[in-house]
Parts: structure tokens; C-alpha cells; sequence
């Protein structure tokens, strides 16, 4: 649901001044949601565990969603 209303609203600000911050927190919430699934995949299966790279995806996808919020603040000034 938080992915489709991001996507929606990329294409609603597309070419205005908070155009790029968008479309950067979208891409942070794809990487989110891809390792999501392959948490669930890993912890179906049993093989997750603290070393995997999942976790390394997570990091990434929440430094992503806040360099966006970042942008749209200095966008703002």
C-alpha cells in the first residue's frame, strides 16, 4: 500500500521541485520491500540469520528514504 501511494504520488510531482526526492524515497522503498521478501523467503526456509544480506539491504533502503526526506527539506529552502 506504501509502495503504490509513493509511486502514485512520483507521478504526480513528476518535473516539479520535489520531483527527485520522490522518486529517490520510491527507489528506498523498493529496496525495503525487495528484502522483505527475501526475509520472509530466507525465514521460510530457515536459513536467516544475523550475517545474511538481507540485512544489508534494509540498511541501505532506510539511508535511501532518509537522503529523500533530506532532499525534499532542502528542496524547501
Amino acid at each position: 500500500m506504501t509502495l503504490s501511494i509513493t509511486a502514485y504520488g512520483a507521478s504526480l510531482f513528476r518535473g516539479g521541485f520535489v520531483a527527485t526526492a520522490w522518486f529517490v524515497l520510491l527507489v528506498g522503498l523498493i529496496i525495503n520491500t525487495g528484502a522483505d521478501v527475501w526475509y520472509y523467503q530466507l525465514e521460510s526456509l530457515d536459513q536467516y540469520n544475523l550475517k545474511s544480506p538481507v540485512n544489508v539491504l534494509w540498511f541501505i533502503g532506510y539511508w535511501i528514504v532518509t537522503y529523500s526526506l533530506y532532499k525534499t527539506k532542502i528542496n524547501q529552502e
